[in-house]
């Protein structure tokens, strides 16, 4: 199955254009450097700054869409800018796979030397001062939602984000996930040289979402959406 990936940054463009988001290219990148990879700002009206990342695996389509119709919504709150990157991997995107065309998975970092996609990312967050960090994923093997996350003390932070998320789809609620200990949907401090991991270094609470493949394409959808939403709450939100 092969993707549109010129036909999902033109929702990403013309969402920018109609709700005055700043719309920016990286780069491109691929293996004849043919895809572009943007990134989006909200309104710059704020206090807190908050990176959201989907498609870091092509073969994971939910974040994706759901990262687009969030724009296509138009919704924003003043006091939170949102740095929203809606493909890391395009040419996975395009051809259903979760690695870039040199075969490598972009949510690791183990070494020195980094793909395109990854090293116009990190760059791209050089000067900004990050007050949270979402990179939303999913899996093929549940029909429930839960998390990867970085640091205890956020663990309130982390739960009501994944309680926005079932209000969409079941939060798995097992004492594991995938083998390692987890607890309300919650796998905490989990090294494995991920993006949210290497970012969580630096302090920044940092949480990796996973929704479960086996749900119906909407919930999925809408619980990433979902996810995303808990920061422009006008209650607003704590972060620490």
């Amino acid at each position: 199955m092969r993707r549109s990936y010129s036909q999902l940054v033109a929702r990403i463009r013309e969402s920018c254009q109609k709700q005055n988001y700043k719309y920016q290219e990286l780069g491109s990148v691929g293996p004849c450097k043919q895809f572009v990879l943007p990134r989006v700002i909200s309104p710059e009206i704020y206090e807190k700054t908050v990176v959201v990342v989907a498609g870091v695996h092509g073969d994971e389509p939910a974040p994706i869409e759901a990262a687009v119709q969030f724009l296509e919504e138009g919704i924003v709150s003043e006091g939170v800018r949102i740095l929203l990157y809606p493909c890391l991997n395009p040419w996975g995107y395009v051809h259903n796979n979760r690695r870039n065309h040199a075969g490598k998975d972009l949510n690791r970092t183990r070494s020195l030397q980094l793909e395109p996609e990854q090293s116009l990312f990190f760059m791209s967050l050089l000067n900004e001062k990050i007050d949270f960090f979402l990179s939303m994923h999913e899996d093929w093997w549940s029909n429930k939602v839960y998390a990867f996350a970085f640091g205890e003390q956020h663990s309130v932070l982390y739960s009501r984000i994944l309680s926005a998320a079932g209000k969409h789809m079941p939060i798995h609620k097992g004492d594991t996930i995938d083998g390692i200990e987890a607890r309300n949907g919650l796998v905490m401090d989990q090294s494995d040289s991920s993006l949210e991991d290497v970012v969580s270094r630096t302090g920044i609470p940092s949480m990796c979402s996973e929704t479960g493949k086996r749900a119906e394409f909407e919930q999925r959808v809408n619980a990433n959406k979902a996810m995303i939403s808990v920061f422009l709450d006008k209650k607003g939100i704590v972060i620490s």
